[in-house]
């Protein structure tokens, strides 16, 4: 069983002024306990970079581009996506409605697939440089060892600092939201 997850960072912006904008709320204490209650987690980030994560619902994915685009109006957008169990990564930074870069694996469509667009952030290439010599010598060896994966996953953590399940989640202080009634 693998992870599926789904973050945005948001710079320039508020706890409140994300929650506000998604239509959010504070989520009521028993919430954690339902497992449908639609949670999202919300966190500043040391560079003040607001972390967005949903609890898991679908197919996880709370970095889409009709997100992203919103978000990104007036301020600076990363959204990331990880699902390991089908060994896809994606990783995007938008500004004014528009996406600046993204980089892509999908092993779906080739073990070593990366495909990266857009005015890519500063060290990109010696991330994926690195990560993919990594990946080809992990193949020559026999190893089922997937480093592009990594590729979307650093060049987000680059922009922003920030690595899902990582030791960058131990001194996060979380807010819990929901959705908020109509």
């Amino acid at each position: 069983m693998g992870t599926c997850t789904s973050w945005i960072a948001i710079e320039g912006a508020s706890v409140e002024q994300v929650a506000r904008e998604l239509r959010l709320r504070p989520a009521p204490a028993d919430a954690a306990e339902d497992p449908d209650a639609g949670i999202y987690m919300a966190s500043v980030l040391p560079g003040g970079w607001v972390l967005l994560v949903h609890r898991l619902e679908y197919d996880g994915v709370v970095a889409d581009r009709e997100q992203l685009e919103k978000l990104s109006r007036g301020r600076r957008v990363v959204g990331c996506d990880e699902e390991s169990h089908v060994m896809y990564s994606a990783a995007s930074e938008w500004r004014e409605g528009r996406e600046v870069w993204a980089v892509i694996h999908s092993s779906e469509e080739a073990l070593d697939h990366l495909h990266a667009r857009g005015d890519l952030p500063a060290g990109w290439s010696s991330v994926k440089d690195e990560l993919m010599a990594q990946h080809a010598a992990a193949a020559k060896a026999g190893e089922g060892v997937d480093y592009a994966y990594e590729v979307p996953l650093v060049t987000a953590k680059l922009v922003v600092g920030y690595r899902f399940a990582s030791e960058d989640d131990d001194d996060l202080e979380v807010v819990a939201l929901v959705a908020a009634s109509e």
